[in-house]
């Protein structure tokens, strides 16, 4: 419908959720870094002899440094965890940003038909006045009827009024929320709503799905994780490598 075409733009031209967007791709990257093997490190030494029977030396070392092998997992893990608790603080953040412009959506329905029912009755009220201006013209209404009429119908062009002010207010809340690009939304007809289940049903699926609670959860997995990880980093570290020594022929 209207609604999920207007929350489909919103999703896709918020700034907010632009710049979220943009945070969790970089710091995913981040989280992955570190998790694999140190760079390997090569170093060459060329010794040249003196007196020239003393022969030349070449060395070369290729050294590979790595933690102990139980860090590597962890990390990993740690990365994972990091990278689906950053997932649910975005969803938190989306859902957020969606329900306030579905509000305002819901807030325009409402304009919208009360809208409708004041022009309903500000042209009940202009032939109400002028059906009064009639009867006083031919004296059958006192100049205190005609003043009520004109003052009913003043009473519904202010409401109008104040009413269109509070649709552009709630228009411009929902531009603010598209991006800054415009959107129209005049529907004057709610959205069907599905009926809520067992409040045990309902509380079990928000526990389940809730992105914020989900956030919270992982911050405890994340913090033992971390825990687990600097228990592996304190252990022993260790290198593997190739060292070739050439002097006098021999090698």
């Amino acid at each position: 419908g209207a609604l999920d075409a207007l929350l489909h733009q919103v999703e896709t031209n918020n700034k907010t959720l632009h710049a979220e967007r943009q945070r969790v791709e970089a710091a995913g990257k981040e989280f992955q870094t570190g998790i694999w093997l140190y760079d390997p490190q090569v170093s060459y030494d060329y010794l040249k002899g003196f007196p020239n029977s003393a022969g030349n030396q070449n060395d070369l070392i290729v050294t590979q440094p790595f933690d102990y092998p139980t860090a590597y997992a962890r990390r990993r893990k740690l990365a994972a965890l990091k990278t689906g608790q950053l997932a649910f603080e975005s969803q938190s953040l989306r859902r957020d940003i969606l329900l306030e412009a579905k509000r305002s959506a819901l807030h325009l329905i409402f304009l919208h038909k009360r809208k409708a029912e004041l022009n309903r009755r500000l042209a009940a009220a202009q032939q109400f006045l002028e059906n009064y201006q009639k009867k006083y013209e031919a004296r059958d209404a006192t100049v205190l009827d005609l003043n009520k009429a004109r003052h009913q119908l003043f009473n519904l062009q202010t409401d109008l009024q104040l009413l269109e002010a509070e649709i552009a207010e709630q228009q411009g809340q929902l531009t603010a929320l598209n991006g800054g690009i415009a959107t129209a939304f005049a529907d004057t007809i709610y959205p069907q709503a599905a009926e809520l289940p067992e409040f045990e049903t309902l509380e079990q699926t928000i526990e389940a799905t809730d992105p914020t609670l989900q956030f919270l959860q992982t911050q405890m997995q994340v913090g033992e994780a971390q825990l687990s990880l600097t228990k592996a980093l304190n252990l022993p570290k260790m290198e593997a490598g190739y060292h070739y020594q050439g002097i006098l022929g021999q090698n």
